[in-house]
């Protein structure tokens, strides 16, 4: 019964730094330049328009970063306020045929900014 209960106290510190570690890779400049990069080469973005994406998406991995760990009610609608304040600005930024591209690669790439109900 302890090996048990040890057992799943280090698979529980485990996971939770795990996630921690998640949460933070994110919100770098480094991955978000990397999904940057992605988006810009699959929708030939000029260097404006990347530039521009790149500091939407940072500022909002930024914020969901802070909403990490179980999300409360109250929580759970600002982390919905935030993706859909990202997905307006994009809206602007972004052509129609852009925006087609980029809302089919970013339910692949970003599955973390789904809608919490």
């Amino acid at each position: 019964m302890k090996k048990i209960v040890l057992l799943f106290s280090l698979f529980f510190v485990f996971n939770n730094i795990s996630a921690q570690e998640t949460s933070q890779k994110l919100s770098s400049k480094k991955y978000v330049k990397s999904l940057t990069s992605f988006y810009a080469t699959e929708m030939n973005l000029s260097s404006e328009k990347k530039e521009k994406l790149f500091n939407i998406i940072l500022e909002t991995n930024r914020q969901l970063n802070e909403l990490k760990g179980k999300l409360s009610k109250e929580q759970k609608s600002q982390f919905n306020q935030t993706t859909k304040e990202e997905f307006i600005k994009i809206y602007n930024l972004l052509s129609p045929n852009e925006l087609l591209i980029y809302k089919k690669l970013s339910k692949e790439k970003e599955p973390y900014k789904a809608f919490k109900s």
